[in-house]
């Protein structure tokens, strides 16, 4: 990527990733980077233990068959959860149950959960989209009363926080992911945590097969499960810099508020209700569905990246999720970007939207 173009996302690695890594290196016999990492981890985000793993996916995986879920049990989520789970559900011969999500907060709906659950659901599968926390107060009494597993998707998500706690410690097992564009960023790896030691037992003791082959459908070739020791390294020096970064990029979400405020057609990303911070996977905004090709177009020929939302299922979809994924655009956002870029980004954006003529009514978006 030349110099004058603007990356969609990179990762913010330092001297201490470095060190950190040359210290795994020259000590790989004795290396024991993957425990330290698991138990400051779990002490971050305040969980009793915490197991790293290859990736979020396979974090996930290990989650699902460490409930027990049988074949054919059925388990809500909506349509936007991260790396298709939806179709890992379908491979691993478990039923996805899609339901619709909140128009503000882009996550998983619990008012349109209830009519989907019978006597099959045994587990719900909700997703903190984009780093915003979902309804946990609501959708763990509607856990707690029909008894199902609540399971938290924190893909796109840490150190947000929801009525005074932080996500990754609202559902029994969580699963967070460590690739871009996430904050923290070992070049690929995950980590599933709980406090339920029956759960951990059995986390462990899956991850202790080695490799996981046949047995995981989300998968096209046998991988090892554990985090490597260097990604494990990696995940340290970024923990001990998480704040750092997120207040870096918190400079950047302000840059862009500060500077896309009162464009018309154009509507900024926004907390829900209970929700005490929110640390944006990404910078989505929202624009007429009819229009943003050509603004897709006109970053393009800037040299910046952008990225829309993934459509799972097509019209098949429920109408808030199909609404969002016509309508999202996601800004360049990283830690490492500066004033420059953003106003480079905001002119772009402003010049589209004023050129292109816009049906009327067409702001009327999901979010």
């Amino acid at each position: 990527m030349s110099a004058h173009a603007i990356a969609l996302s990179r990762p913010d690695y330092g001297e201490l990733e470095a060190r950190m890594l040359r210290c795994a290196r020259d000590n790989a016999a004795a290396s024991d980077c993957l425990e330290a990492f698991e138990n400051e981890f779990a002490a971050a985000v305040g969980r009793v233990y915490a197991l790293a793993v290859c990736s979020g996916r396979v974090g996930m995986w290990l989650a699902l068959r460490a409930c027990a879920l049988g074949r054919h049990d059925e388990v809500i989520l909506s349509p936007r959860s991260w790396l298709g789970f939806g179709r890992g559900l379908l491979r691993a011969e478990l039923r996805p149950l899609f339901a619709d999500i909140d128009p503000e907060s882009g996550c998983l709906d619990p008012e349109r959960i209830e009519a989907l659950i019978g006597p099959r659901t045994r587990a719900i599968l909700a997703c903190n989209s984009n780093g915003h926390p979902a309804d946990w107060g609501a959708l763990g009494r509607l856990a707690r009363r029909h008894d199902l597993v609540l399971l938290e998707d924190s893909s796109e998500a840490i150190a947000s926080r929801y009525l005074g706690r932080d996500v990754g410690t609202f559902g029994d097992i969580a699963v967070f992911d460590f690739s871009v564009p996430g904050a923290l960023c070992c070049g690929q790896g995950g980590m599933v945590v709980t406090d339920d030691p029956e759960l951990a037992s059995a986390l462990f003791r899956l991850r202790a097969d080695g490799v996981l082959r046949a047995s995981c459908p989300m998968l096209r070739a046998p991988e090892r499960l554990r985090l490597p020791e260097p990604g494990a390294a990696l995940g340290l020096a970024q923990l001990e810099r998480l704040f750092e970064m997120l207040a870096e990029r918190k400079r950047v979400e302000s840059d862009y508020c500060r500077r896309l405020q009162g464009i018309p057609n154009l509507r900024l990303p926004r907390l829900g209700m209970d929700v005490d911070e929110v640390h944006w996977t990404r910078y989505v905004v929202d624009v007429p569905p009819a229009v943003r090709p050509a603004v897709v177009r006109a970053f393009g020929n800037e040299a910046i990246e952008c990225a829309t939302a993934p459509a799972w299922g097509g019209r098949a979809q429920p109408p808030r999720c199909r609404q969002a994924a016509a309508s999202e655009l996601a800004l360049p956002f990283h830690s490492r970007m500066n004033a420059q870029q953003v106003e480079r980004v905001a002119r772009v954006l402003e010049r589209t939207l004023a050129m292109t003529p816009c049906p009327s009514g067409a702001v009327g978006l999901a979010r």
